[in-house]
């Protein structure tokens, strides 16, 4: 990605070039060929799918559980994290009550480390 410099920082797609503002900066890049569409139909990207609908389940089983924590205890990082670890274990073929139980388990050792921590 090249980035934008001058006075003039445009955002927005002229002639297959994207123009864009990413954290503060501004970016240019080429116009991706790939479609969505293409994604979720083309065999090439199966795992991608799996990949995606693994994420999907993984953070709808988490979602309840870390809605349940008090505010000050949520945050992005944690629900990453969660996620991450509930996906792992989906992906190897855990079933789903299991799941429930280990995801519970993982947050209460959590709020133990967390409250030693502090």
């Amino acid at each position: 990605m090249a980035k934008q410099v001058g006075q003039l920082l445009i955002e927005g797609c002229i002639d297959g070039v994207c123009f864009y503002k990413l954290e503060g900066s501004y970016y240019a890049r080429m116009k991706s060929s790939l479609t969505g569409k293409r994604v979720k139909n083309d065999p090439a990207f199966a795992g991608t799918m799996k990949s995606a609908n693994l994420l999907g389940r993984a953070s709808s089983l988490v979602s309840p559980v870390f809605q349940q924590l008090s505010k000050t205890e949520r945050d992005r990082d944690l629900f990453r994290r969660l996620t991450g670890f509930v996906k792992g274990l989906l992906k190897e073929g855990v079933p789903v009550e299991k799941v429930r139980v280990l995801l519970a388990d993982y947050v209460e050792s959590w709020k133990k480390e967390d409250r030693s921590k502090k």
